[in-house]
């Protein structure tokens, strides 16, 4: 091997090196900032889409260490930055990340969003591109929801089971998406739901899914909601500490 050839394998090595540790390399966040991301693809109509996703990394944040993260949906129709406001002192105070997902659909003006059919597509890509900015915890991942947005974190939790540790239903009407046969697929997530009484035929009282989800084994908590919790900052601070320590 002559003189050229192992220059040029040498430059090639080090450059792999510097790609590998760049792509390794936390970007350097404050502790207990407020920070933006982006994530971009192609949706369910074909085309390109690039959406935002806030983060907040708790005071003592150290960037050589895997933290929990917290993923709060907002509800439909909702402002973002009202989630991060109402959430961060919590997840602050108990260590964690929270990660709060952009909606995929404009809910007609300003910085309004809904959930559309993108949805579980942006919220997996916006914690995706998170790991690449901090270090988390891949068994310490929970999922919150209020309202419609409920909606969406149960779907997402039994969809892609293996990547969350608890899910939090805030204010829904319990109905058949919780059935035995689903739940068996899903033992290691933890369930919280405050719900509202059926008012309809299709749905189930919430105490015979509770049994359900204990008899297999699950660690499950029912609360009765009073009323319909249009934004999971309507709940005091420390049943939101309890939710987060509950589903960890």
């Amino acid at each position: 091997m002559n003189f050229k050839t192992r220059k040029f394998i040498f430059l090639i090595f080090v450059t792999v090196q510097i790609f590998i540790f760049c792509e390794h390399e936390s970007i350097r966040l404050e502790p207990g900032s407020v920070n933006t991301g982006q994530v971009k693809f192609t949706g369910h109509d074909g085309y390109f889409n690039t959406l935002e996703f806030t983060f907040s990394v708790p005071l003592e944040y150290d960037s050589k260490k895997d933290w929990p993260v917290v993923i709060c949906l907002h509800e439909n129709g909702s402002d973002v930055s009202a989630i991060i406001d109402k959430w961060k002192q919590i997840t602050d105070s108990l260590g964690y990340v929270l990660l709060v997902p952009h909606g995929d659909d404009w809910a007609g003006n300003g910085t309004l969003r809904n959930w559309g059919e993108d949805a579980y597509q942006s919220i997996l890509l916006s914690l995706k591109t998170l790991r690449n900015i901090v270090r988390v915890n891949g068994r310490r991942i929970c999922l919150i929801g209020s309202n419609s947005s409920a909606e969406v974190a149960n779907e997402l939790c039994l969809r892609y089971r293996d990547i969350f540790c608890g899910v939090a239903l805030l204010s829904v009407e319990v109905k058949g998406t919780l059935a035995p046969e689903v739940t068996k697929k899903v033992k290691h997530i933890n369930f919280f739901i405050a719900y509202v009484q059926p008012t309809t035929q299709v749905g189930v009282h919430p105490s015979l899914i509770e049994n359900i989800l204990k008899q297999d084994g699950f660690r499950v908590m029912f609360e009765p909601s009073k009323e319909i919790i249009t934004d999971s900052g309507q709940i005091s601070d420390d049943k939101r500490k309890d939710i987060i320590q509950f589903l960890n």
